[in-house]
């Protein structure tokens, strides 16, 4: 059996998940370390094994959340085997999977979000601080069949802490150079005994700059605050009905103008009016469970309102000194979602299909001034209403092999109007337009159990994500109001086994991607233009290893590779051919290195974390001029911890490594927003 199961180790060549299943006669100690390594998800929107699951998913529960000191929701994706972030610049996080995503601020994203079963339909969005965070999973390859919106890339799923059934109250309080503060409090309070619980949560998270500014105050700072109610009701033993009120406010000190020749340690600004940026995220969340004996139900209901404001920045910009620019936009998203899952206690057929409904008003406003000619203003009213019917259905064929059929049906329609002032002939004056598309997106897997460890799966699926118009500052030669519909077809093959008792998880993946119609943001000098390449493609692998050796120790792997290019599409910007070229903001290679050890010292523990993440060469615009080289980011944190309390000392970015988060190409000059520093603080946490 060994011998066998060795081969099979052999045969994984590329990615998916932590996983495991749940037998083992070990000690209780041994047992607990096997535990906090099962990984059990609801990707097909049913709990079951990351390992049974015919898709490429990664997944990090709350403990794992912890000892990565994950405090926004970006901050897990630089572990996770191809995936990357673009625009990343300290209000703007868009992440990109398997070379699959947008890296545009104005558009919607080819990779949902989901906030506790609710789409974030908001670009912007993302990133913001997130409280009570439980587990995240992230679904890599078209999602299509069984999430809401634009899961062309893939989805991911952040899912938050419930109310507890007793009083309880959790603190975490953390300290550290550049003026670091985070304090997060929150409270479970049973309103009446089995029938009505609640929590509120609260956090504050500020930093000063990192970066120097000589007329005013460093740039590279923040200020988050973040507050959740949260109500948990039941009606009767199968019946619950929750509510979430949240809020979330940001406000940033950026240094998106930073010339490449400042791109240093000692760089320094010179601006009298920094850029700074305030972003606000409110809204509330209504869902309404019945679980049945054969059938699950779930309703749920959101409203949600996202603004962003760029206030006014003055300065020694180059190649204008006397540039300033600012922004305002507001997102009203609701939504509303309907959904049906069997549960058939032989599963010989497991089944999901439901109804969802969006609609999203957006209002633009983007200002541009060149002392001392007169300002110039774009405005832009966008609205989306999307209908969408799904369903996905698994069929056990024979004792190993499982079927699955599944598809989405979008009915999906834009409006957009747009108005320029004091643009002259720079910039198109005035453009109106409305698209109606609908589409069929199918996805055929199948799981074949090869051993009680190894499970084999394939799966072809189509992706889609539709068109849109630009907002800001179209130029009349080369840009156009109305971008067109992206669509995919994704083929994926992977394997997924535990071994050795549960303390050995492997999976992997191989995938191809043709992408049609992707939506690439230009910079042209003038304006920043979403338009169309007609033809790109994204191949690759990933493969990720969790392993417990011993116990109290857990050591993870993760590699990942994507080779995107455009495969036809000439760049706006010089019409040169950009076929072979690279995809922007997409490593090539990345991966994480992981080791967590807690062992026994008087009445607790001392946990001792170590990881590693890095990015090969990443590129910034289409014609792959300018780039990022590869590097590595390392990280720290050791602790003592007991039954409900726990004290770290941390070091982030501990080799103090100066890279570019993100960078374009304006009027021919290299801008870049670079990373953030070694930072190091304390951290304390207690549960009682």
């Amino acid at each position: 059996m060994r011998i066998k199961s060795l081969t099979s180790i052999a045969l994984l060549i590329s990615t998916s998940a932590f996983a495991d299943t749940n037998q083992v006669n070990n000690t209780d100690e041994e047992k607990k370390d096997v535990v906090d390594n099962v990984m059990v998800v609801t990707a097909q929107r049913y709990e079951q094994s990351a390992k049974d699951v015919p898709m490429s998913i990664n997944v990090f529960n709350e403990k794992k959340l912890s000892d990565f000191a994950v405090d926004k929701s970006k901050d897990i994706l630089k572990y996770i085997p191809n995936v990357s972030l673009s625009g990343d610049g300290g209000f703007m996080a868009f992440p990109t999977i398997r070379g699959i995503g947008a890296g545009i601020h104005n558009v919607e994203q080819s990779v949902a979000i989901y906030i506790d079963d609710v789409y974030q339909g908001s670009p912007r969005s993302f990133g913001m601080m997130l409280l009570d965070l439980e587990q995240v999973e992230v679904l890599r390859g078209p999602q299509g069949a069984l999430y809401g919106r634009n899961a062309l890339g893939g989805a991911i799923k952040y899912v938050e802490r419930k109310p507890d059934e007793f009083f309880t109250t959790d603190v975490d309080v953390s300290g550290g150079n550049l003026g670091y503060d985070l304090v997060k409090l929150g409270q479970s309070v049973p309103l009446i005994n089995d029938k009505l619980y609640s929590r509120v949560s609260v956090a504050q998270r500020n930093r000063a700059g990192h970066i120097k500014n000589s007329e005013n105050s460093d740039l590279g700072g923040f200020q988050d605050k973040a507050a959740r109610i949260k109500l948990l009701g039941y009606v009767n033993e199968n019946v619950d009905v929750q509510t979430n009120l949240h809020w979330t406010k940001e406000h940033a000190s950026t240094a998106n103008y930073l010339s490449e020749e400042n791109v240093k340690k000692d760089a320094h600004f010179n601006l009298a009016k920094p850029f700074f940026v305030d972003k606000y995220n409110r809204g509330i969340d209504f869902k309404v469970n019945y679980i049945g004996y054969d059938v699950d139900f779930h309703s749920i209901s959101s409203y949600n309102n996202y603004g962003f404001t760029g206030d006014k920045a003055t300065g020694n910009f180059q190649p204008f000194p006397t540039l300033s620019q600012w922004s305002n936009i507001n997102h009203k998203q609701f939504s509303q979602e309907f959904r049906l899952t069997n549960k058939d206690k032989d599963q010989n057929i497991m089944w999901t299909t439901g109804l969802f409904f969006y609609r999203a008003d957006e209002d633009y406003q983007n200002g541009s001034q060149f002392s001392p000619m007169p300002a110039m203003n774009s405005y832009a009213d966008n609205t989306t209403t999307s209908y969408a019917m799904y369903g996905k259905a698994d069929f056990k064929v024979a004792s190993p092999l499982i079927i699955g059929l599944g598809g989405r049906v979008t009915h999906d329609r834009k409006t957009g109007k747009y108005h320029v002032e004091n643009g002259g002939p720079m910039y198109k004056p005035n453009a109106r337009g409305s698209l109606t598309k609908n589409d069929f997106s199918p996805r055929v897997d199948l799981t074949w159990k090869l051993t009680d460890q190894l499970n084999y799966y394939a799966a072809i699926s189509k992706g889609y994500k539709a068109g849109g118009f630009n907002v800001a500052f179209i130029s009349p030669e080369k840009g156009k109001h109305e971008y067109e519909a992206e669509k995919s077809w994704a083929y994926e093959t992977g394997l997924k086994g535990v071994f050795f008792d549960e303390r050995l998880s492997i999976s992997s993946a191989l995938f191809y991607t043709d992408w049609r119609n992707q939506q690439v943001l230009e910079y042209t000098g003038d304006t920043a233009d979403i338009v169309n390449s007609k033809k790109s493609k994204s191949k690759g692998g990933e493969l990720e290893i969790s392993f417990i050796p011993m116990s109290g120790l857990d050591i993870g792997l993760g590699v990942g590779y994507t080779d995107a290019k455009f495969s036809d599409y000439h760049s706006i910007v010089d019409n040169s051919n950009a076929n072979g070229k690279r995809i922007p903001f997409i490593s090539k290679v990345n991966g994480t290195l992981y080791s967590t050890y807690r062992f026994d010292y008087g009445p607790g523990q001392i946990m001792l974390h170590s990881d590693l993440a890095y990015h090969s060469k990443t590129y910034f615009d289409s014609t792959n001029e300018y780039a990022q080289n590869g590097y590595t980011l390392a990280n720290f944190k050791v602790g003592y911890e007991q039954n409900k309390w726990g004290a770290y000392v941390f070091v982030n970015n501990a080799f103090d490594k100066l890279y570019r988060q993100t960078g374009h190409v304006e009027y021919g000059e290299k801008m870049a927003v670079i990373g953030d520093p070694r930072t190091f603080g304390v951290q304390f946490k207690a549960n009682f």
